[in-house]
């Protein structure tokens, strides 16, 4: 097992030096991205951006956006495809722009995991949304019976996909379903009138995610139990 460091000094404005450290060659998707500011670099509130890239296997970013308080973190690979991962953190509200900063980006089997700023974790920011749709008997034949599964989605929370699942009369929210990162979020065995159409809503924020059917609150979760913290 060989492992990979890689630091870069002076990578780009405002950046004293980043470095990669990658534990094992075998898991490039497992490591620890780090990006030491140099001193006052962000008294101007100027985006200051840290990527690194080798095509075409990795490639990871962490962009500090200083004037909304947020920090975009992007991992994937260089060869053209989407990011596998990705995930917007917030800055302090009272952060103190003067001085020395380190940002270090923790992540696992191609999951960003966390991001923390001179030691300290930030939260990630999810930007709010609702979505809306119609569960149709007819559309979706035997829906709501034994044996038979349906799927909806995807929808975009935190960085990560999430779909709305019925197994029978069971609804359950996942998120990553089907990969090494799949998460049950929720699950309820719902009291339904198969011969009708049901309404699904789902509103989220950065503090919590509500899920109704037609109508009625059946589920509340904070953002925060769930955000890509496991």
């Amino acid at each position: 097992m060989a492992g990979i460091r890689k630091r870069q000094n002076n990578p780009a404005p405002g950046i004293d030096y980043s470095e990669l450290h990658i534990p094992d060659d075998s898991h490039l998707g497992t490591g620890k991205y780090t990006l030491s500011l140099q001193p006052n670099a962000l008294v101007n509130q100027e985006v200051i951006n840290g990527i690194i890239i080798n095509i075409p296997i990795f490639q990871m970013s962490i962009n500090i956006n200083p004037g909304p308080k947020e920090v975009p973190v992007l991992l994937g690979r260089a060869d053209g495809s989407d990011p596998i991962s990705q995930k917007s953190f917030s800055l302090p509200q009272n952060i103190g722009l003067a001085g020395t900063h380190r940002f270090e980006a923790m992540f696992e089997s191609w999951e960003i995991k966390a991001l923390t700023m001179n030691g300290m974790n930030l939260p990630i920011k999810a930007k709010p949304g609702t979505i809306n749709f119609w569960v149709d008997p007819v559309k979706n034949p035997k829906i709501f019976q034994e044996g038979i599964n349906y799927k909806f989605g995807p929808f975009d929370l935190c960085g990560d996909r999430c779909f709305v699942v019925f197994e029978g009369k069971i609804l359950s929210l996942i998120k990553n379903q089907s990969t090494k990162r799949e998460i049950r979020l929720f699950s309820k065995e719902l009291e339904t009138d198969p011969t009708m159409r049901h309404m699904i809503t789902i509103t989220w924020s950065n503090k919590e995610l509500n899920l109704y059917f037609d109508g009625e609150r059946i589920t509340h979760l904070n953002t925060s139990d769930f955000n890509g913290n496991q």
